[in-house]
């Protein structure tokens, strides 16, 4: 998976949450809207893991503010 593939998957849902929330009177977010975006976020990011070969390891410190900072940019800017 390419970076750009990547940063198309992750914005994608957010946006069609943002119309489903904007569009709809009375819409509301259930836990199963929220599990379902969670399993999927965590999905794309397995998978651009293993393309660029990260580790999890590596992926969990991506999270540390300021210290995972060069993992961050790794996972969201390299070239596979």
């Amino acid at each position: 998976m390419n970076r750009y593939l990547f940063w198309i998957l992750m914005v994608l849902p957010w946006v069609a949450l943002t119309m489903y929330i904007t569009s709809g009177e009375d819409a509301e977010i259930t836990t199963f809207i929220f599990l379902s975006l969670l399993i999927y976020i965590v999905t794309i990011v397995e998978i651009r893991r293993r393309t660029i070969g990260m580790t999890g390891k590596d992926v969990l410190k991506s999270l540390i503010p300021f210290f995972g900072l060069k993992y961050r940019n790794k996972l969201y800017f390299a070239k596979p």
